[in-house]
């Protein structure tokens, strides 16, 4: 089987991430994953690394942004969409793809062009739009639902995008959450036995915009550094908007600039995960969540905001906490000051939820499963 994945972007963010994690585990099932991008990138050269094969054309998302971009030049992508269109159907029609896979609700173009050639689409929708990325189609929602209901699958990754993304969508959505490590190369936890002195380090993961809830974390922490001042928040992720300077700006004001670390975009997982011993997911309106997930798989237990998908992955008080203010994170965040111990046993509760539900083998089997099924019924 030859499926042709569309990827809306080049960095190595989540939906790529899980979209490489799909390809290699559909390997098993001598599935041949192709993966068409907008351009080159960090994606590209992951690509590349992992002789995952791919085609680049320039194309653009469906979607605009609420914060900062216009709606004209929305419809301006659509129009640069259109044009792209003869290009992209003639490389999938090199390819001759079996699936089509459609990597985000924000590309409309492989759905289109599979419509048009007959070859089975599936859509994998991994986001809120509006409520996590103040996005909003180009054309306009009943332009999606239109075509999302043409699509021959859907794919929700937990029940929150399919009851509230897809509410309105008629079509069945099987909902398959994301894979984050294979079984074989689940890592180790390390258990360091910390002082007070040594600290704890608190991480906080993605791209840095306000959804993501930095300022949140940022907030919660400042309480926390003032009675356990060897305590260090660690914030991974780059910026796209200029977001970093108001965040950096507001830890000086804080006075705790020499307790937080600004790490950046860093590509690797180990790396981070060697470097914090608790993880905080405090975006309000997650899809699923692959750092919860993958914190999880190395061990490492997560406050995560009760909204979105987040309370799909956290038992609150098994492998992790649940939180719905400021007040309420820096009171779970002090659980563990309080009690190291938890770090480890809450660690390891975590890792046997990841391996039971989260494993890349799982992932690509139903996915795998899935398409056979798609497939079935477009042939009958």
């Amino acid at each position: 089987m030859k499926v042709l994945f569309l990827t809306h972007y080049t960095k190595l963010y989540g939906a790529n991430r899980s979209l490489i994690n799909l390809i290699e585990g559909l390997r098993a099932f001598d599935v041949e994953g192709i993966v068409l991008s907008p351009g080159k990138g960090d994606l590209t050269e992951e690509l590349k690394e992992k002789q995952i094969p791919f085609k680049i054309a320039s194309f653009h998302t469906e979607l605009y942004y609420m914060r900062g971009f216009s709606r004209l030049k929305g419809f301006q992508r659509h129009i640069l969409n259109k044009l792209a269109y003869p290009k992209i159907k003639q490389i999938i029609k090199e390819i001759n793809p079996n699936i089509i896979h459609t990597n985000t609700s924000g590309l409309h173009i492989g759905c289109h062009i599979a419509y048009e050639l007959s070859i089975p689409h599936i859509w994998h929708i991994r986001e809120f739009g509006e409520l996590d990325y103040r996005q909003k189609f180009n054309l306009g929602r009943k332009n999606y639902l239109k075509w999302i209901n043409r699509s021959d699958g859907i794919i929700a990754i937990s029940e929150a995008i399919k009851n509230v993304a897809l509410a309105d969508v008629n079509h069945r959505v099987e909902v398959i959450y994301n894979g984050t490590v294979f079984k074989s190369k689940i890592p180790p936890i390390k258990r360091d036995n910390k002082t007070e002195r040594d600290g704890t380090n608190f991480g906080i993961i993605g791209s840095l915009q306000p959804e993501k809830g930095q300022e949140t974390a940022i907030l919660a922490f400042q309480k926390i550094q003032k009675e356990f001042p060897f305590s260090k928040l660690k914030i991974f992720g780059d910026s796209a908007v200029g977001y970093d300077v108001y965040l950096k700006d507001l830890v000086e004001e804080l006075h705790i600039e020499n307790s937080v670390e600004f790490k950046g975009y860093v590509p690797k997982p180990s790396a981070i995960y060697d470097e914090v011993d608790i993880v905080l997911m405090c975006s309000k309106n997650e899809g699923m969540g692959r750092v919860t997930v993958e914190a999880m798989s190395y061990g490492k237990p997560v406050i995560g905001f009760r909204g979105g998908a987040t309370p799909e992955l956290i038992e609150d008080g098994i492998n992790g906490f649940l939180f719905e203010s400021e007040t309420e994170l820096y009171a779970m965040m002090k659980k563990f000051m309080n009690n190291p111990g938890l770090i480890t046993s809450m660690g390891e509760n975590g890792q046997k939820s990841a391996l039971s539900r989260f494993t890349i083998e799982d992932y690509s089997k139903q996915v795998y499963e899935y398409y056979l099924s798609v497939i079935a019924a477009k042939t009958s």
